[in-house]
């Protein structure tokens, strides 16, 4: 599941927050590492889907070019 940028920016502040809350509860450790675990997938599913965006925009301009009724199988690669 791919979320927006601007929810992964919400949910990441939300749980800043929410860490610096529990910081102040000393049986909170657990949680805040959870937490951090958290904002740490989230963080690499944001860079993960730029990654996928700029991939996307160098796969579009190379083949931008290419006809429509372009065969792959005639290409003379065999991938």
């Amino acid at each position: 599941m791919r979320l927006s940028s601007k929810f992964v920016d919400h949910l990441l502040l939300k749980l800043l927050l929410l860490k610096l809350a529990l910081l102040l509860v000393t049986d909170g450790v657990l949680l805040v590492q959870l937490i951090t675990a958290q904002e740490d997938i989230l963080i690499k599913e944001r860079e993960l889907e730029s990654a996928r965006k700029k991939f996307e925009i160098i796969r579009s301009a190379k083949y931008k070019n290419r006809p429509q009724d372009y065969d792959s199988t005639d290409s003379g690669t065999d991938f």
